[in-house]
C-alpha cells in the first residue's frame, strides 16, 4: 500500500492528494514504507559515547620522543604493545611489572607488595589484556593486534621443555630401579 512521503499516510492507488497533509502525491518515485504502529521510531546516529582524538597534551608526553609521531592506529588506542603486556602479565605478573609498563605505577606497588594479589589478580589482569579489555594509565584500551604465534612460543615453549625434562627424568629413574642403566 503506498504511503505519503511527507506525512506516512495511507494512501490509496486514486489518490492524487494526502486526504492527512494535503499535499501532491507522486507515485512515480519509490517510496519506503513507514514504520508499524508501536514499533520503536528510527534515530539518526548521534555522537560517539567513546572518547575520540589523541588524549595526549599538545606537548610530548614521551621522554624519547614520541614513537608514533603523534599518529595512533585508532582512537581511544593505547600505543602501547599488547604482545609485550601479554608476556610481562605472563611472567612477570605476581610484581606488577605490567602494570608499570601500563603507566599504572600504584596498582604495580600494590601487586608487587601482594604478590600479585595471591595471583588472582594477575589471572585477572592476563584474561583482561587477552579480552582487550585492559587500559593504560590514560583510560585508552591496550589493544594492539598481538602477535599470537610468538606470545604462545613464549609461553609455550617453556612449559614443554619442563614437561620433557620430567618425562625424562621419570624415564631415567625407572630404567635406573629396573637395573637397565647402571650408575
Amino acid at each position: 500500500m503506498p504511503v505519503c512521503a511527507n506525512c506516512g499516510n495511507n494512501l490509496t492507488p486514486s489518490d492524487k492528494v494526502c486526504p492527512s497533509c494535503g499535499k501532491t502525491v507522486d507515485f512515480s518515485t519509490p517510496v519506503a514504507p513507514a514504520a508499524p504502529a508501536g514499533s520503536a521510531p528510527q534515530y539518526a546516529p548521534g555522537p560517539s559515547p567513546y572518547p575520540t582524538g589523541n588524549p595526549y597534551p599538545a606537548g610530548n608526553p614521551y621522554p624519547g620522543g614520541d614513537p608514533y609521531g603523534g599518529a595512533y592506529p585508532q582512537d581511544g588506542q593505547s600505543p602501547l604493545s599488547k604482545t609485550a603486556t601479554v608476556l610481562l602479565c605472563w611472567f612477570l605478573g605476581y610484581l606488577g611489572v605490567h602494570r608499570f609498563f601500563a603507566g599504572k605505577i600504584g596498582t604495580g606497588i600494590l601487586m608487587l607488595i601482594t604478590a600479585g594479589g595471591f595471583g588472582i589478580w594477575t589471572i585477572i589482569d592476563f584474561i583482561m589484556i587477552c579480552l582487550n579489555r585492559f587500559t593504560d594509565s590514560n583510560g585508552l584500551l591496550v589493544n594492539k593486534p598481538c602477535n599470537v604465534p610468538l606470545v604462545l612460543v613464549i609461553i609455550l615453549l617453556p612449559l614443554i621443555l619442563v614437561a620433557i625434562s620430567v618425562a625424562f627424568f621419570f624415564v631415567f629413574a625407572a630404567a635406573v630401579s629396573a637395573g637397565e642403566l647402571a650408575i
